[in-house]
């Protein structure tokens, strides 16, 4: 029992590296292949204005939240706003094509997934081996 006790701080670690490569990988897609000017479009297109500053904000949560996780840095933050962006993602995008994705529809089960791993985060913090820690935002 105490050794499970123990596991229990490296718990959040696979989540957090997961969910930090996955926010990494979009952010730089917005920014490197799509380009920001792109991206405003896309969500200008789908009602979400203003668009511009929205895409940087978003290119700010995936680029610079993917880094924040893979480090343990501002773990909860990060984990809030990104919940918070793919809340919208289904409301505005997945929720009207249903559940599931497949190769004719993006439906809302992946971002549902996200804000799961995101919540998990929230609420377990970093686990071990995250900046969090020794600068004081986690103890």
């Amino acid at each position: 029992m105490a050794r499970a006790q123990a596991l229990i701080a490296y718990a959040p670690i696979p989540l957090r590296l997961g969910l930090g490569l996955i926010l990494l990988v979009h952010g730089a897609q917005k920014i490197f292949v799509l380009g920001p000017g792109q991206v405003a479009g896309y969500f200008a297109n789908l009602g979400l204005e203003p668009s511009g500053l929205l895409a940087w904000v978003a290119i700010a949560v995936e680029f610079g939240g993917g880094v924040c996780l893979l480090l343990g840095l501002l773990t909860r933050l990060v984990g809030l706003l990104f919940a918070i962006e793919m809340a919208v993602a289904i409301w505005k995008y997945h929720a009207p094509q249903g559940f599931y994705v497949s190769q004719n529809s993006y439906g809302y089960e992946f971002a549902m997934l996200l804000i799961a791993g995101c919540l998990a985060l929230i609420l377990a913090g970093p686990g071990r081996f995250a900046v969090d820690r020794p600068v004081g935002i986690e103890k």
